[in-house]
């Protein structure tokens, strides 16, 4: 009773309050004066030019953006990103696809940055693609999505492109800050987070900048067979750093640290309805009851994320030098209910640490302009799993028992990135980077998992290019073609220990070569702007994760196999049309698929859809402003479009077909106040409650194996459920 009255009290004032501002425009309707599509500035190729100039697909979500839609993740904005896709299991587990470059082993196709700090890992060997760094967005000045393979610039396991967190750097020129609280109604429990950023000058040449985040989300998933809710809640800290000091006009030294934890429960997923032979039943049929999920013991999965950077920009007169140092880490302990086989917990740890030392020099613009560069990483990461508990099966205590792969990967780049203006409108790009990388792998066992030690080691040369020329023929239109290669590490295998004879003992690197054509311009004053493109992206040798029987003993390895290829088209269209009004329609068609079967392995076959990329996306968004008296008040409204995907392949005969994900759609809802330095924002997420899957799973656990079609049930990992929230803050 006393949720639902919470509950109610939320709804009425937020309807209340959409209300008033709805017929406030009435009477005092005074649109604020923005008309103008806004310049934006990136950094895609590594020194800051608009937008509007870069010769490639980019989408640049702004600070401003990021708050109005209070997004605090990937599910947040990745709906306003064309050609970004996610699959997700459980928060801090989340594969990013772009351009239908989905992940078909452990390694990553979409690199991501802090800055100029490369996080997560360019390799395989260390679950590179599940460990994608989720960081809070909060006091972000932007985040940018660079489509289709960044290798030239930014190195190894960017196929599909890059992701980049910009965040605000201190501010000399004067004391600024933001305090933000806020709370959040989730299927009928509440959650609540406090938010806050301090810019203080040091003189007047240097200043400090201080972020940190609180979030405690109650979850929405129960347990029925414990008789337990909100199963998957959630406690989020971040904390960011950074130190900005200017001796002279010409130097610049900034130094930053980032630390967030997160505390995740369970998983977003709810046990599914199955056929005879164990496949979910779609449309989605939940097994005991909505938003529920039957577990033996209580999953967690603990994340720790630390990023360290020291950069300095030196003016040298006839270019800028750049250096950038970086030191990140991520740690991430699990416990994972395998309760089918007795009484059995999987405690798993993923521990990485990655250094990386770029130093860069970039030409000041001019006929021609070039940057160069060097790039060094190296990179160690431990992954493990400890097992405890009885294995009926086996009669055995497990207890004790564990498996743990360590690894380093070594990597060394130069490349270099030219420009030519042969004319005012119009110039070539033409860009290459070689890169040399050496892995060393060494797998050890304990208990019923004890034997000898398996080594392992590669090492590879790549040469990656790029040409881009571009013209225009005038100031509101830049047309652009793109051809641009990248690339993802090979590297040893690692076989199941205790399994006879061995697989392949090395895998190859799985390169991508991509076509672009690209339009954008700005129409009516620049309240109306465009920017389409075409792609075309060829796979080959793609690396896949199958489940091999090695003398007798099945064990998964990574090979070589197939070719694939993503063809489609992404647009975006932003229009002031009249004053204080905004409008936004972004969207992608995508047909990835495979152009030559898999192995037997893995299950692929020629023209079947690469895994979790819908063919369709699609976002609408509308937000008005206008004047209340000497207040200014905002509505908006947003709806995202996701099209049918496909899951994984699978080389189990009677499973042979991928299996079909419905579409879904979401409309999102916000409406607020801001005075002076106060700002009051209510919103709605999800309003239609719908219960779209982001990623179909198994369920190990002895409460749903009694499904149909096997020992194992089926899960479906679903988006969050209706959300309704409040906001207040303020600066100073």
């Amino acid at each position: 009773m006393r949720v639902q009255m919470r509950r109610r009290t939320v709804l009425a004032a937020s309807t209340a309050l959409a209300v008033w501002l709805a017929g406030s425009a009435a009477w005092a309707a005074e649109p604020t004066d923005t008309t103008t599509v806004d310049e934006v500035v990136v950094t895609a190729n590594k020194r800051e030019e608009r937008l509007k100039d870069v010769a490639m697909a980019v989408t640049a979500v702004g600070e401003d953006r990021l708050d109005r839609i209070q997004a605090s993740d990937f599910q947040d904005y990745a709906k306003l990103v064309p050609g970004l896709s996610l699959a997700s299991a459980k928060p801090g587990q989340t594969v990013l696809t772009l351009r239908g470059i989905s992940s078909l082993s452990a390694g990553s196709t979409v690199g991501v940055y802090v800055d100029d700090t490369p996080y997560g890992s360019s390799s395989g060997l260390s679950n590179g693609q599940f460990y994608t760094g989720d960081l809070n967005t909060f006091d972000v000045q932007r985040v940018e999505v660079l489509k289709g393979p960044q290798g030239t610039l930014y190195g190894a396991s960017t196929l599909g492109g890059l992701l980049k967190f910009v965040t605000n750097a201190p501010d000399p020129s004067g004391f600024s800050g933001r305090v933000v609280a806020g709370v959040e109604d989730v299927d009928g429990d509440f959650g609540w987070s406090a938010k806050g950023v301090l810019n203080a000058p040091l003189g007047d040449n240097a200043a400090v900048r201080l972020t940190a985040v609180h979030s405690v989300d109650p979850g929405f998933i129960d347990d029925p067979s414990r008789s337990l809710e909100n199963t998957n809640d959630s406690v989020q800290s971040a904390v960011r750093l950074s130190f900005l000091f200017e001796p002279t006009d010409r130097l610049t030294v900034r130094l930053t640290a980032v630390g967030q934890n997160s505390v995740f429960n369970g998983s977003n997923a709810i046990d599914a309805q199955t056929d005879a032979i164990g496949r979910p039943l779609i449309p989605l049929r939940p097994l005991t009851g909505d938003l529920q999920l039957s577990h033996g013991v209580s999953e967690f999965s603990h994340t720790k994320y630390r990023i360290y950077n020291g950069s300095v920009g030196w003016d040298l007169g006839f270019g800028d030098l750049t250096s950038v140092t970086s030191y990140s880490t991520l740690r991430q302990t699990q416990l994972v209910d395998i309760t089918v086989l007795g009484t059995v917990e999987g405690h798993s740890l993923a521990d990485q640490t990655k250094f990386t030392q770029e130093i860069r020099l970039a030409s000041k613009p001019g006929d021609l302009e070039w940057v160069a560069g060097v790039y060094y990483t190296r990179e160690t990461a431990d992954l493990g799993t400890d097992y405890t508990g009885f294995y009926t099966a086996l009669g055995a205590d497990l207890t004790g028992s564990g498996s743990h792969i360590a690894s380093t990967f070594k990597e060394k780049a130069v490349f270099a990135t030219v420009t030519y203006h042969f004319t005012p409108q119009f110039d070539i790009a033409l860009g290459g980077r070689f890169a040399s990388n050496d892995q060393t792998t060494n797998q050890t066992g304990t208990g019923l998992f004890a034997g000898p030690a398996k080594l392992g080691d590669s090492s590879e040369n790549v040469f990656l290019y790029s040409l881009a020329p571009r013209w225009r023929p005038d100031d509101n239109t830049i047309v652009y073609g793109r051809i641009a290669s990248g690339y993802r590490p090979g590297g040893p295998n690692v076989v199941a220990l205790g399994a006879p004879g061995s697989g392949p003992p090395n895998f190859d690197a799985d390169k991508v070569i991509s076509g672009e054509l690209g339009l954008r311009r700005d129409f009516l004053d620049r309240r109306l702007s465009l920017d389409l493109s075409i792609f075309d992206i060829q796979w080959d040798d793609i690396q896949l994760v199958g489940l091999a029987v090695v003398s007798g003993v099945t064990t998964g390895i990574t090979l070589n196999g197939g070719s694939a290829e993503s063809r489609g088209f992404e647009w975006t269209a932003l229009a002031r049309p009249i004053q204080g009004l905004t409008l936004n329609f972004n969207g992608a068609y995508t047909d990835a698929e495979l152009t030559s079967d898999t192995t037997s392995l893995v299950g692929g076959l020629n023209g079947e859809p690469l895994p979790y990329v819908p063919k369709w996306t699609a976002s609408l968004g509308g937000d008005y402003e206008w004047s209340v008296g000497e207040a200014t008040a905002f509505v908006g409204a947003s709806w995202s479009y996701i099209g049918e995907r496909f899951t994984d392949f699978s080389p189990r005969p009677s499973q042979f077909e991928q299996i079909r994900l419905n579409s879904y759609s979401t409309v999102d809802l916000r409406a607020g106040l801001e005075q002076g330095p106060w700002s009051l924002e209510v919103y709605a997420k999800n309003v239609g409650d719908e219960r779209g899957i982001t990623a179909l799973g198994t369920n190990s656990s002895a409460a749903a194996a009694a499904t149909p079609g096997g020992a194992f049930g089926m899960t479906a990992a679903v988006i969050r459920p209706r959300t309704i929230g409040l906001s207040l803050s303020a600066r100073f």
